[in-house]
């Protein structure tokens, strides 16, 4: 039985981009982005991190994501929404474009592969629900998408690790070590 497995070291990113943006702003607001690093045995370490831009900002988004792969890294970004503000493209350039769009870095080759899924943002709040995990709804606005963009990458690692690699040996491990360090996380004090 083919089944894929878990990479060494995935990040999976959540690009908020800005509602309205004049022409030379930078159209990202913030990004989220959840790292999951397997060690040996058992060992796995977990790191959400949060990125926030101003308009004039231009280089900020590459080089935040930049910082976290290398050449060993995978990468996973969430085609849903993309998929669906460019359903007006031809087939030809509607992957590309959907693709540059939730992974601005996609043509850099810095990083050793990239995964996509394609879930609806629904579905991403049942699954981070269902981990106690708060996204922001659907509907809200766009300060509220982008405090909530690592929420989001961690949801979207969730939905890859349960649906694609489902069949992963050590799913289960996983699954429990991020259980673990989600309720250590979530046991912190808020910082002041």
């Amino acid at each position: 039985m083919n089944h894929y497995t878990h990479p060494q070291t995935v990040v999976s990113f959540a690009v908020i981009h800005r509602s309205r943006c004049l022409d030379g702003d930078q159209p990202i607001r913030a990004i989220g982005a959840f790292r999951v690093a397997l060690g040996s045995g058992a060992d796995v370490t977990f790191e959400r991190h949060h990125f926030s831009y101003h308009p004039d900002d231009l280089l900020g988004p590459t080089a935040d994501m930049h910082s976290l792969v290398d050449g060993r890294t995978d990468c996973l970004a969430n085609l849903g929404a993309a998929f669906r503000m460019l359903a007006s493209l031809d087939d030809d350039g509607r992957l590309t474009d959907a693709e540059r769009r939730v992974f601005p870095i996609r043509d850099h080759h810095r990083h050793r592969r990239a995964h996509y899924i394609s879930a609806n943002e629904r579905a991403l709040t049942l699954i981070g629900r269902s981990y106690g995990i708060e996204l922001a709804l659907p509907d809200a606005d766009e300060a509220v998408q982008a405090a909530r963009a690592p929420q989001k990458a961690q949801a979207i690692w969730l939905a890859w690790l349960s649906g694609v690699l489902s069949n992963d040996p050590q799913h289960r491990a996983t699954l429990a070590a991020f259980q673990a360090w989600h309720a250590l996380d979530r046991a912190r004090p808020i910082p002041f």
